[in-house]
């Protein structure tokens, strides 16, 4: 079962740009380790994996910009 990652809510109407993956499709991830790097106006953060399992997929790319809430990717149990 795929466990979908989404970009966090923030406090502001902020819309975030990707900066970098921290790790590749197919790489080994437990809950929490960080994923990939996002960058507002105000801060550089890092979303965290929601799931243990295998980055399955990664659909934004650096430069991208995203919205809370969007769907960047998913990770499937092992």
């Amino acid at each position: 079962m795929d466990v979908e990652i989404r970009v966090p809510e923030f406090e502001d109407e902020e819309s975030p740009t990707v900066v970098q993956w921290l790790v590749q499709e197919g790489e080994h991830v437990d809950a929490g380790d960080p994923l990939l790097e996002l960058e507002t106006d105000k801060a550089v953060f890092a979303v965290e994996a929601p799931a243990d399992g295998i980055v399955s997929e990664e659909l934004v790319l650096p430069g991208d910009t995203v919205e809370a809430g969007q769907r960047v990717g998913s990770i499937v149990a092992e």
